[in-house]
């Protein structure tokens, strides 16, 4: 504990979290993390025209076996963490949207969960899916590790202008 001086509050906690656990996440809302500073759709791609940073959108529902067994992972781990401060974190529960937004976030399907990446502007980045060779070609926006939701998270960035 003695170098607990030189990590930053939020290492710190992220930290804490992967070594104990995040039994902090009892509500829905921040199940994939408490620590992520996640916006909804509206609030999220507000933030990102004024702040410039590209949209990271998780969509998900609850009970979902398939997200639930995404979200430990997810919370685990400190990479994502430390990239989503280069995003506008957005999560929003499938069948609480509205019906537009439904079809305009279903690039391929209604299966969940999905991670769709759209620039500053609200554009979607058709092009960021996941490339590894395990992914399903017909679900691109499925992913079912954190390796290959950093290796997109980072091709994002790269795409992205600053």
């Amino acid at each position: 504990m003695r170098y607990a001086r030189y990590l930053g509050s939020w290492k710190f906690r992220a930290l804490a979290c992967y070594m104990f656990g995040n039994a902090m996440a009892i509500n829905d809302d921040l199940s994939f993390g408490y620590i992520f500073k996640w916006k909804n759709l509206a609030e999220g791609f507000d933030e990102a025209k004024v702040i410039r940073k590209p949209i990271f959108l998780l969509i998900y529902k609850t009970g979902c076996p398939t997200c639930e067994k995404l979200k430990p992972k997810f919370r685990k781990s400190i990479r994502i963490l430390d990239l989503s401060q280069y995003f506008v974190m957005v999560s929003a529960r499938k069948g609480e949207m509205s019906a537009k937004d439904e079809t305009r976030f279903q690039p391929d399907g209604t299966y969940v969960p999905r991670i769709l990446f759209f620039t500053p502007d609200g554009e979607f980045m058709e092009d960021i899916y996941n490339r590894h060779s395990q992914a399903d070609n017909k679900c691109k926006y499925f992913y079912s590790s954190t390796g290959q939701i950093i290796d997109s998270m980072i091709l994002a960035l790269e795409r992205c202008p600053k």
